[in-house]
C-alpha cells in the first residue's frame, strides 16, 4: 500500500482554495494521506484537510519536526511504501500535471527509494536566490553521491520504505536546515536499489499562494520580492546548513572548491545583487584552493554573507 504523507505551513489560510479545488484529486490517488501541520497553520486549512479524508497531525514548532512528524506518523502496519511531498507542491502538481503525478503514484516501483527531482525547466521556474544556492547544493550532493552528471538532491520529493523512513526520522539534527540534504544523501546510499526520476510538476508553486498580489502586481514586479538582501541571507543560511549537515566529510572540500566554481560560470545572473553574490562565491573559492579549506566554507556559509555581498563593487 502506497501512502501519501505531506507537510504544510499556512498561517493565512492561502492554501484553502487550492484545498477545495485539488485536494480530493489528491487523496484519491493514494490508499491513506497524511499531513503533519506547524502550529501556525491556520485551524480552517486543518478542517479542510479533515473533511477530504486526511488525518492531520500536528508536528512542533522545528522545520525539521513537520517532516520527522509526517514520517513517523505515516508509518502505519498496512504501509508498503511511502510517497513524501510538501503539501503546497502537491497541490500545484495535480493541477498543473496531473497525468505525470498519477503516473508516479501508480507505477509500481522494485526500487525502495526514488528520489524525484525537478526538471531542468522545472527548477529554473524558481528565483535566482533559489537556483544560484539550491544549484550549489544540487552539485555538491550529486558530487558526494557519486553521479557524473547534477541531480536534483534538495527537490524534497521521495518514495521510499518504511525501513528507510525510520532511518532518517532517528538521525541527529546538526543544524537547522541541513537535513534537506543530509536525508536525501542518507537514503540514497542506504537504499538497496535507489532510482532517480525528474518531474516537470515541481516546478515554482509559491505563486499559487499569492493570486490576489500577483494580479495587482504583476508576476516580474512580485517576484522582485525574493531577491531582497534579507532573501539572499535566508537563502545562504540555508546552504551553510546543507554544507555543515552534509559537506564535512573526508574528500568533500575537492568537490565544494570545482562545485562553486563550475557554479559561478554556468549561471548567467541577471541583477546586481545576483552578480555580487556570484562574485563572492568564486573569491571564497579561490582562497579555499589556496588551502583556507573549511574556514572558507564556514565564513561563506555565515549569517550576513548575502548582505555583504549586495555592498559589493560587481567585477
Amino acid at each position: 500500500m502506497l501512502t501519501f504523507t505531506s507537510t504544510i505551513h499556512d498561517p493565512d489560510n492561502r492554501l484553502g482554495y487550492l484545498i477545495e479545488e485539488a485536494g480530493d484529486r489528491l487523496r484519491n490517488l493514494f490508499a491513506s494521506a497524511s499531513v503533519a501541520y506547524t502550529p501556525k497553520t491556520n485551524p480552517a486549512t486543518v478542517s479542510q484537510l479533515r473533511e477530504r479524508g486526511y488525518s492531520t497531525f500536528r508536528a512542533e514548532d522545528s522545520v525539521i519536526s513537520s517532516y520527522q512528524t509526517a514520517l513517523s506518523r505515516a508509518l502505519t502496519p498496512n504501509v508498503d511504501s511511502l510517497f513524501y511531498c510538501d503539501l503546497d507542491r502537491a497541490l500545484h502538481w495535480i493541477k498543473s500535471h496531473p497525468q505525470e503525478l498519477e503516473a508516479l503514484a501508480t507505477t509500481n516501483y522494485e526500487n525502495d527509494f526514488v528520489l524525484i527531482g525537478r526538471t531542468r525547466r522545472a527548477f529554473d521556474t524558481h528565483p535566482e536566490t533559489q537556483t544560484i544556492t539550491e544549484g550549489i547544493g544540487n552539485t555538491l550532493a550529486s558530487k558526494v553521491l557519486g553521479f557524473q552528471e547534477t541531480r536534483d538532491i534538495l527537490g524534497t520529493t521521495w518514495i521510499l520504505t518504511p525501513t528507510l523512513a525510520k532511518k532518517v526520522i532517528k538521525l541527529k539534527q546538526m543544524n537547522q536546515f541541513g537535513f534537506y540534504a543530509e536525508w536525501p544523501i542518507t537514503l540514497w546510499r542506504s537504499a538497496r536499489r535507489p532510482k532517480y526520476v525528474e518531474s516537470e510538476g515541481l516546478e515554482w508553486e509559491t505563486p499559487d499562494r499569492y493570486p490576489e498580489e500577483i494580479r495587482a502586481q504583476g508576476l516580474d514586479e512580485w517576484r522582485r520580492s525574493f531577491q531582497t538582501a534579507s532573501e539572499w541571507r535566508k537563502r545562504t543560511e540555508m546552504l551553510r546548513d546543507f554544507i555543515g549537515s552534509s559537506f564535512s566529510r573526508k574528500g568533500s572540500l575537492r568537490y565544494y572548491i570545482a562545485s562553486v566554481r563550475y557554479i559561478s560560470e554556468e549561471y548567467k545572473p541577471s541583477s546586481k545583487t545576483t552578480r555580487n553574490f556570484i562574485w563572492l562565491i568564486k573569491c571564497y573559492a579561490n582562497k579555499g584552493a589556496e588551502g583556507r579549506g573549511h574556514t572558507t566554507m564556514r565564513r561563506f556559509a555565515s549569517p550576513g554573507v548575502a548582505q555583504q555581498a549586495s555592498t559589493k563593487k560587481t567585477v
